[in-house]
């Protein structure tokens, strides 16, 4: 019998957490042109119309299995106690800035964040989204459920950084969906660093023609922590490009799935779309998950999909090794490839510092040396019509559909 209360990609039973004030909230800008209004406040000024279509979690008969489920998107809504409307309009010859932090503590463990963020065409801006655990209390135990709606007109150059790092005693639930204009490029850095139980969607919509999406989820897991990570490209418009890069690793008996789902739509003609995944196993208990998927209504397209899980690579060890590092430093050195470049590029000093203190703690506990048995594996490449064979182990495993 089917039990509404268990959410099964994350082995959690769903309870109903209650509401209460929120005040962690904090943005800045130096911008002359953007309007910054709690959601409240907007969605006060908003015409119900307006808002149905802005936060509009229907999904299309093809979609139906994507996202976190109808519950949490409802829940959040119902319970908002925090949440922003940003309206970023274009600035002659300028990249803007803009920062907004939420940050959990003892009197505030509980946050339902709505928010809607407007960029107008022909804008250039980078965005910094940073949810954390206040310093004081480490060990929080701490809820979060978030819906985020983002809107990028045509013409525009937008980078959006977004940073999850609460306490391992955490439970994370988010849903993001994008809507991305004509010959417009958008690159997403997806950082996920914290929490007990963190379940994400981030769905891009490309409906119109030429537009460029590039998505960079950066994840770390370990302890017992379990996360599950979904990024969809649904795709409409002519001569797009877009792609899904991600890369992590994982340790000690930590859990990971990432799922990978791209929709070629009817219409669609001369787009690109391409999903990879790449994990890095520390521990031989740490289990990942990769699901790629393409669907495809369209033939004048290219749509790929490939996955790995394996030690790191032996060729580099030996390499780092050689030159004087320890096994453990060589191991950080190569991680830290991947994620320290993101950090920095952090404009606040305080958020970047505490960044890569936290990310050393967590690389320079004990790593346990895997066995001589590498789990690896590749997914081959896909394109419009073609299906894929799927490899499975035991601990590491993928599956990857094309459906027409």
């Amino acid at each position: 019998m089917r039990n509404d209360n268990y959410f099964k990609r994350l082995d959690y039973h769903i309870r109903d957490v209650p509401s209460a004030p929120f005040s962690g909230i904090f943005f800045h800008t130096e911008s002359k042109t953007a309007q910054y209004l709690t959601i409240d406040r907007f969605i006060e000024t908003a015409s119900p119309e307006t808002l149905a279509k802005i936060f509009n979690t229907e999904k299309s008969p093809r979609e139906k299995n994507c996202g976190l489920g109808k519950r949490f998107t409802d829940e959040v809504q119902v319970k908002r106690n925090s949440g922003f409307y940003l309206k970023i309009d274009a600035a002659a010859g300028a990249k803007q800035d803009f920062f907004v932090r939420f940050t959990m503590d003892a009197g505030h463990p509980v946050l339902f964040d709505q928010s809607y963020i407007d960029i107008a065409d022909n804008t250039a801006a980078r965005l910094i989204l940073y949810f954390d655990t206040d310093e004081k209390t480490p060990a929080l135990q701490s809820y979060r459920n978030g819906l985020i709606s983002i809107r990028v007109g045509k013409y525009a150059a937008v980078e959006i950084i977004k940073i999850q790092n609460f306490s391992d005693a955490a439970l994370n639930f988010e849903t993001v969906r994008m809507d991305v204009g004509e010959r417009t490029r958008v690159t997403v850095h997806d950082i996920q660093l914290g929490a007990q139980k963190s379940g994400v969607s981030y769905s891009s919509y490309m409906q119109e023609d030429w537009a460029e999406v590039y998505i960079f989820p950066l994840y770390f897991v370990d302890k017992t922590r379990r996360m599950d990570l979904e990024h969809n490209l649904i795709i409409n418009g002519k001569s797009t490009l877009s792609e899904i890069k991600a890369r992590g690793a994982l340790k000690n008996e930590a859990h990971k799935v990432f799922r990978g789902n791209i929709f070629l739509n009817k219409g669609c003609s001369a787009s690109v779309a391409r999903f990879a995944d790449n994990s890095i196993m520390l521990d031989k208990n740490a289990a990942g998950t990769s699901i790629p998927t393409i669907f495809c209504d369209e033939d004048d397209v290219i749509g790929e999909h490939a996955a790995s899980f394996a030690a790191i690579d032996k060729e580099k060890l030996y390499y780092l090794m050689s030159r004087g590092f320890d096994e453990l430093s060589a191991k950080k050195l190569i991680i830290d490839a991947a994620f320290r470049p993101v950090f920095n590029s952090i404009p606040d000093e305080a958020i970047r510092n505490r960044l890569n203190a936290e990310f050393d703690a967590r690389l320079s506990t004990q790593i346990q040396v895997q066995a001589d048995k590498t789990a690896a594996f590749k997914i081959g490449t896909a394109t419009s019509g073609t299906e894929t064979a799927v490899s499975d182990s035991a601990q590491n495993k993928t599956g990857a559909t094309n459906v027409q």
